[in-house]
Formats: C-alpha cells, sequence, structure tokens
C-alpha cells in the first residue's frame, strides 16, 4: 500500500447514471492500496498518513487494536459499536477523499458538519482540513473517543482555522441525539463504514431522522463486502423518509478510489415528511 493517498479535483463532466441492481449487489476486488490488505501494524500500530492535495497538510491518524479499555466491552452491547472505531477503513479514505475534493472546491468556511460514528476522525478531519466549514462535530460512542480526541489534537495545525469539538453520540440514545442535534443546524452530515451489520439500520436512521433538517446533506460510505445485505435494507428503509441518490464510482477520486466502496447521498424529502405529518394529525383527531 502506497503511504499517502493524493486527492484530486472532481471531474467537470456529469456522472453516468447508477445501476441500483448493479450497484447493490456487484462486487470487485480489492483496491491495490487497500486498507485490508495491509498487515497488523499498518492497521491497528502506525498512524495512517492522509496526505491532501495542492502542498496541503497531511493528516496523521493513530490508530489502535481498541480505541480505550472499555471500548470492546461497550462495543458489543451497543445498536452502534462491534469494535470498528479505532482503525482506518476502506470507505473512510474514500469518503476523506470525497469530501474534501467536493466541498473544498466550494470555499465558504461557515458550513457546520457532523461525522456519526467517526472512530479515528479520519473523515471529519478531511472536512474540516479543506476550508469549507468553520465547526465540525465528530461523534461516536464514549469509549472511541479517547482516539478521536488524540487525533484531532494531533492535526489542529492541519485544520484550522476551523473548530473541531468531539462529542459522544449514541444512535439508541435519546439524550445523546438530542445534545448532538443543539450542535446544528447541520449543512452536511457524514459517516464512514457504518453499515456493517443490519442491526444498526433501525438506529442510524432513528438519528438521521432526528438530526437531518432541509438544509442537510447526508453522504455515507459503505463496503459492500462487509455486510451487502444491509446496504439493501439501508438503502429500502431510507427511501422511506430521504431522497437516496446512490452515487457512481466516477465520483470518488482517482488516486484512492475503490469500486468495492459504495457512496450513497440522503437529503430529507419533504413532501414525505409533510404527508407523514398530515396522516398523523389525523389520526390524533
Amino acid at each position: 500500500m502506497p503511504p499517502h493517498h493524493r486527492l484530486t479535483p472532481a471531474s467537470p463532466t456529469s456522472p453516468p447514471a447508477v445501476d441500483k441492481e448493479a450497484w447493490l449487489d456487484e462486487q470487485y476486488e480489492l483496491p491495490p492500496w487497500s486498507r485490508t490488505l495491509s498487515g497488523w501494524r499498518h492497521r491497528f500500530v502506525l498512524p495512517f498518513p492522509l496526505c491532501l492535495p495542492d502542498g496541503g497538510p497531511t493528516l496523521q491518524i493513530g490508530q489502535r487494536p481498541v480505541a480505550s479499555a472499555a471500548h470492546a466491552d461497550e462495543a458489543g452491547g451497543c445498536a452502534d459499536g462491534l469494535a470498528t472505531g479505532s482503525t482506518v477503513w476502506d470507505a473512510g479514505v474514500v469518503l476523506a477523499a470525497y469530501v474534501y475534493r467536493t466541498y473544498g472546491r466550494m470555499g465558504g468556511g461557515r458550513r457546520l458538519c457532523l461525522d456519526l460514528g467517526a472512530g479515528t476522525g479520519v473523515v471529519g478531519l478531511a472536512a474540516a482540513a479543506s476550508g469549507a466549514f468553520g465547526h465540525v462535530v465528530l461523534t461516536d460512542m464514549p469509549s472511541v473517543l479517547p482516539l478521536t480526541r488524540s487525533n484531532v489534537e494531533a492535526n489542529a495545525e492541519a485544520v484550522r482555522p476551523a473548530r473541531v469539538s468531539v462529542a459522544q453520540l449514541r444512535w439508541d440514545s435519546a439524550a445523546d441525539l438530542t445534545a448532538g442535534a443543539a450542535y446544528g443546524p447541520f449543512d452536511l452530515l457524514v459517516g464512514g463504514d457504518l453499515l456493517y451489520r443490519p442491526q444498526v439500520v433501525a438506529p442510524l436512521l432513528h438519528a438521521l431522522r432526528v438530526l437531518v433538517q432541509a438544509q442537510t446533506v447526508v453522504i455515507l460510505a459503505a463496503s459492500i463486502q462487509h455486510s451487502p445485505e444491509t446496504l439493501r435494507l439501508f438503502v429500502d428503509e431510507a427511501s422511506a423518509h430521504f431522497k437516496v441518490e446512490l452515487l457512481p464510482f466516477e465520483v470518488q477520486p482517482q488516486e484512492c478510489a475503490s469500486r468495492e466502496v459504495r457512496l450513497l447521498r440522503l437529503s430529507l424529502d419533504v413532501n414525505k415528511t409533510r404527508q407523514r405529518r398530515a396522516r398523523a394529525a389525523v389520526r390524533d383527531v
């Protein structure tokens, strides 16, 4: 695996249409740079360097076998945990590249971003480094946050002038969701490699329904080999509440593209929300 992934600007051409069934079902070989092909030290001991383009900073993303002493025990009993937050996965690399490239071209610096299930923080830190966001909030289970905070501190200079906050957010905790929503309203919500088992779909969708507002764009990345049935279930269930766009492979930055990783873009479906509220009002009469 090459030591750095350098991100390139988006292509000015429109991407081709997506065949939904192929997008959901087809599987491909891993790319040569895949994190899955790396040895133990490169996955769980050595920092992962993500080199940003045009002479930009290199993010140094620390990794561990577990994020903290409590991480392994906590992950087993939580809807959004399976000891996944302590290393950089392929979906995180692709999503970090896509967000940096796409939003970095926009500039502005006043947008607000939430990284859901941030883990190492690689995606949220790339968003912060893009210069498009004034504030990025990295969230995860409490036991993962020591690693997240460590990476925020290690990359403080690289992401300036963006402000980066770290907060606990369990998808099945009403108190955490209320506290997380208070940071908003969000312009962008990102999540890398969250769809790894069917049991996470319901709590993830619940969290999205609480956190997403009319102006929020949601971009998720998932590895098809981890759990294709989970990805299909999520797309089907999310379509009841959101506009779901399956992004084609061509939008991924070439140097770290992976046909095994899928990108989704979601936004609130205002018409469906109004219809649900109208039906609820009728029932309450």
